[in-house]
């Protein structure tokens, strides 16, 4: 078996450890927030917004930008860090994970910041979150139970619900179009790989079988294609795949890391993160891997992203 590769759920998890070093911290506490304004029409690659986690200000914050990268505005303001942010199907809400209480939970507030409202409450990881597409239920992985594990729960924290059940963790659950089906990552096999199951936890299936790790799971709108995350030559790259697991075919082909891709609203885009630069910026290209563009250009390390119409 090969040594295990950290994903990012792994990093975050370290790097919340490392911060709680040094003894009790006080309650984090939040900057007043100006009022919230209407947001102005928006128009790019794609068109629409994409949601992003962003150090720009010192910690992780929320932001959202136009989808040319244009008018990044902030949305949380808290002195701990927020990550992995998912618009919900409507575009109304914007669901995260935030670690303002030692541990990560998971959260929920309006598109422009406000309203804000936990939906987990426990000392362990609650996060990586999606949104099934009624937008009534939220999928996510969870330690609660010693190991990391796919759930659902109404989108008020309610009627949780555990999905898989395996001594190896299984990760970054994202729901198909169709509300038929759920992908993941889990290493059940000895390395990480994309699997693909029922919304009520039957029939996994898995879809990679490369002798390597494939993360970062997102499904394409029509639901005929998966892009995700993987190790191959030492780095990480974009690739996609048909949604039952054929035709594996290379994005991007970087000699640095590429990863956490995400679909435009129409398809024919996916956005990304890539140190190509030497720095962690958001790109986006056709859904082909042609026409690359870079979206932000700062010292800043950006992660986690979702973009909405």
């Amino acid at each position: 078996m090969r040594p295990r590769l950290a994903s990012v759920s792994t990093i975050l998890l370290a790097l919340l450890l490392l911060a709680n070093c040094g003894g009790p911290k006080p309650t984090p506490t939040q900057t007043p927030r100006p009022t919230a304004t209407a947001l102005p029409p928006l128009s790019g690659s794609g068109g629409g917004q994409i949601v992003f986690s962003s150090t720009r200000e010192g910690n992780h914050d929320i932001y959202v930008m136009n989808a040319d990268g244009t008018d990044a505005r902030r949305l949380t303001r808290y002195s701990a860090d927020e990550y992995m942010p998912t618009w919900s199907p409507d575009g109304t809400q914007i669901s995260f994970d935030s670690s303002r209480h030692g541990n990560l939970e998971m959260y929920v507030m309006n598109a422009d910041g406000s309203g804000e409202k936990r939906l987990t409450e426990n000392q362990v990881e609650d996060g990586w979150r999606g949104w099934s597409p009624d937008g009534a239920r939220l999928v996510f992985y969870s330690t609660r139970d010693d190991n990391a594990e796919i759930y659902t729960m109404k989108i008020d924290g309610t009627d949780v619900q555990r999905l898989t059940d395996n001594s190896y963790p299984d990760w970054e659950p994202s729901w198909s179009p169709d509300g038929a089906k759920i992908a993941f990552m889990s290493d059940r096999n000895g390395e990480r790989e994309i699997y693909v199951m029922n919304t009520d936890g039957t029939n996994p299936q898995r879809l990679t079988q490369q002798a390597g790790d494939d993360w970062d799971p997102d499904w394409s709108p029509d639901g005929t294609q998966i892009v995700f995350t993987r190790k191959a030559s030492g780095n990480d790259d974009i690739y996609i795949m048909n949604s039952d697991g054929s035709n594996v075919r290379r994005l991007t082909d970087s000699p640095s890391t590429d990863h956490l891709p995400a679909w435009s609203p129409d398809g024919k885009h996916i956005v990304f993160v890539s140190k190509r630069d030497g720095q962690s910026d958001i790109y986006v290209m056709d859904a082909d891997g042609g026409n690359l563009r870079r979206l932000t250009n700062d010292r800043a390390e950006e992660m986690g992203l979702d973009w909405q119409s």
